[in-house]
């Protein structure tokens, strides 16, 4: 059987297509204190980052964004606040956002929380020494290979669910998990039937 040469031809495109990988998106490239991750960007630690006389937070991440820590450390001062007063988190999440962290690397030492925000996704992460809790969320909070050791508080602050899954969550004097529930919202106007 004789092969035909458009056929041959077709069949070297198609093969060519499907093995060359598409361009990856670019990370962006984390080297300063206080840096947003635009929504739905991954961003890249490139070195360790010491925020200790920055006055401000380790990284701020906005909704569906993604921080990878690269075997980096983010590191904060206990003591700093930002200029109302209030204390500085290692990674915050933006209010209402879905958020990751992934290492492997570190959080050690921020005034606030570790990490803080609505729905917080971690994996192979270590959060220790930080002057609140390691994570706190306002919902639900998903922890995969997380190490959350000797934060000041609780280990793990969440408003819905914590799944821990092969994390370890250690020495915090309030608790090592912290879920509590708000009462259920219903929009202005809306009936029970």
């Amino acid at each position: 059987m004789r092969s035909h040469p458009l056929r041959l031809t077709v069949s070297i495109a198609v093969l060519a297509l499907l093995t060359v990988a598409l361009p990856a998106a670019a990370l962006v490239p984390i080297s300063q204190c206080g840096e947003v991750v635009p929504p739905g960007e991954t961003a890249l630690l490139v070195a360790d980052l010491d925020c200790r006389d920055s006055g401000t937070e380790g990284v701020v991440l906005s909704h569906r964004s993604r921080l990878l820590l690269a075997g980096h450390q983010l590191l904060g001062d206990p003591l700093a606040e930002n200029d109302d007063g209030a204390p500085l988190q290692g990674v915050r999440c933006k209010t209402g956002t879905v958020c990751r962290v992934e290492g492997p690397g570190s959080i050690v030492g921020f005034s606030g929380s570790g990490v803080a925000g609505t729905r917080v996704r971690l994996a192979d992460v270590v959060i220790m020494d930080n002057g609140r809790a390691g994570v706190s969320a306002f919902e639900n909070v998903r922890l995969h290979d997380v190490v959350v050791t000797d934060n000041a508080t609780v280990g793990v602050r969440a408003g819905g669910r914590v799944r821990a899954g092969t994390s370890e969550i250690t020495e915090h004097p309030e608790a090592e998990v912290v879920e509590w529930r708000s009462p259920q919202q219903r929009p202005h106007g809306a009936h029970a039937n």
